[in-house]
């Protein structure tokens, strides 16, 4: 029953890493980027618009980092699973 828990666990971190990479970078730092463009090709330029696009161009790594932690645990979980399933067949001999 553990096994299935870790690759339960495995599965979910590895969906949160997955989500966490795709708003880094698509959302924010993609995003901020057409933003910038959009607001200065605009015949009125909003100042808070161009501000929250640069906030979001300047802190995509925030996200990344957390997609990062998220696919280091989901691999700690795996290689542990994988360990203990391992471990508990070499045990039953």
């Amino acid at each position: 029953m553990r096994t299935v828990y870790g690759i339960i666990a495995c599965v979910v971190m590895a969906a949160i890493a997955a989500g966490c990479a795709y708003l880094g970078v698509w959302v924010m730092l993609v995003g901020g980027i057409v933003e910038v463009i959009n607001q200065f090709k605009s015949p009125t330029t909003d100042a808070a618009a161009v501000a929250l696009a640069v906030a979001k161009i300047i802190f995509f790594g925030v996200p990344l980092s957390a997609a990062w932690i998220a696919a280091i645990f989901s691999l700690k979980i795996a290689f542990a699973t994988a360990i203990n399933a391992n471990a508990n067949k070499t045990r039953s001999k």
